[in-house]
Order: C-alpha cells, then sequence, then structure tokens
C-alpha cells in the first residue's frame, strides 16, 4: 500500500508540477516582455527562483498527495465533479485520479529512469573532472598565474582560485566550489589573442563569482 500510494502520489506530483510548469513559464515571458530591458544578472535570479519554485511546487503536491491518499472507490463521482458538458455527461476529477492510478507504476518508474540517468551523468562528470584534477597533467604558466590574480580582484572574489592547463580538456570550464579551478585547453591558448584569453578567464570567473557550481549540481 506504501508504495502504490507513493507512486500515485508521485504521479499525482507530476501531473500537477505540469500546470505549474506551463503557468511559472508563461509568467517568467510575461515578465521578461514587461521589462525587456533587465539585466542580464537579474534574468538569471529570475530564471533560477522560476527553478526553484516549481521545484519547491513539486516536493509540496507530492507530500500533500501521499497524505491525502485514499482508495478510489471511497471517492464517488458526484463529489469529484467540476464541470458538465452540454451533452449532460460529467468531466470529473475522477477519471483523471483513475488515470493516474492505473498507470501511476509506468509513470513512476519512467521518471525515475530519467532521474537516475540524470544523476548518472552527474556523478561520470564530476568523477572525470575529479580524475583530470588528479591525473591530468595539469600545467600552470606563471605570467597567466599573475593576470588572474589581477583580474580576481577585480571581481572581489574571496575563493582561492587556481588556473590549468591541460591537454585534456577541449573547452575551458570552472570546477570546484570551496577551491574552483579554470581548466583552460593547452591547445587553444596558443591560438588566441592575450584579448581573448582574457574574455574567457573573466566568463569563467563571472561563473565562480555567482557560485554556478554549485547552483548547476543543485538544478
Amino acid at each position: 500500500m506504501i508504495s502504490t500510494n507513493l507512486f500515485y502520489a508521485l504521479s499525482h506530483a507530476i501531473w500537477i508540477s505540469f500546470g505549474q510548469g506551463i503557468l511559472i513559464y508563461l509568467l517568467v515571458r510575461l515578465t521578461l516582455l514587461v521589462f525587456p530591458g533587465t539585466t542580464s544578472l537579474w534574468r538569471y535570479r529570475l530564471l533560477y527562483s522560476a527553478i526553484t519554485i516549481l521545484f519547491l511546487g513539486f516536493i509540496a503536491s507530492l507530500i500533500q498527495a501521499y497524505s491525502t491518499a485514499l482508495p478510489l472507490e471511497v471517492l464517488s463521482p458526484h463529489h469529484s465533479s467540476f464541470f458538465s458538458k452540454s451533452d449532460g455527461s460529467i468531466i470529473d476529477l475522477l477519471s483523471i485520479k483513475n488515470i493516474l492510478q492505473r498507470y501511476s507504476s509506468e509513470i513512476a518508474f519512467v521518471y525515475l529512469t530519467g532521474l537516475t540517468l540524470q544523476a548518472i551523468f552527474l556523478l561520470t562528470g564530476l568523477y572525470q573532472i575529479a580524475n583530470i584534477r588528479k591525473k591530468g597533467k595539469l600545467h600552470i604558466d606563471l605570467e597567466w598565474e599573475e593576470k588572474l590574480i589581477v583580474l580576481i580582484k577585480k571581481f572581489k572574489i574571496t575563493q582561492k582560485v587556481s588556473l590549468y592547463f591541460s591537454e585534456h580538456v577541449t573547452i575551458p570550464f570552472t570546477a570546484g566550489f570551496l577551491k574552483p579551478i579554470i581548466l583552460f585547453p593547452l591547445a587553444m591558448v596558443n591560438q588566441l589573442s592575450i584579448e581573448q584569453v582574457e574574455a574567457i578567464l573573466l566568463h569563467e570567473l563571472a561563473h565562480i563569482k555567482r557560485h554556478d557550481y554549485l547552483v548547476n549540481i543543485l538544478q
């Protein structure tokens, strides 16, 4: 019964969250339309807040559905009706509840499979980053280290940030939260101008300043 109720609560929360997601999306689009001059920082905060609200709404729906789950036999159609069609037939909440309960195991399986795959992708990425940090034969350029220190001071970043060049990465990226590091492709640095490399470093430092590494994991 516990698993049955849990699967039903999960399918119910997914259904509710789908509607909430559409509503939140429309509100975000409307906000951006009404305020077209919004800065990138406020757009970021708006979008992240929307994701957070959607997640909290999903959790609230899951808890509410699980705590109030009842066998469908105790529900009568006349108690669940919410409007009638012109031909006299009734479209009611009971039909939706029947569908959610009937296919709750399948819905939960698909959802949990997707969640598991996302977790695997995340853990694989974190493992690869950790492996590169430990065994990637990282190179240090003292000249760029000095330039990085100057850029860090401009951003007023208090964390210790390290810059490494590696032949094992193809794009620049930042890893770590407490002691973040910027990994830069060794082949790329020789093909770019000083201004281009600085622009990329500024981009990565912006991620560090905004704590995007931790935020992306939470997302």
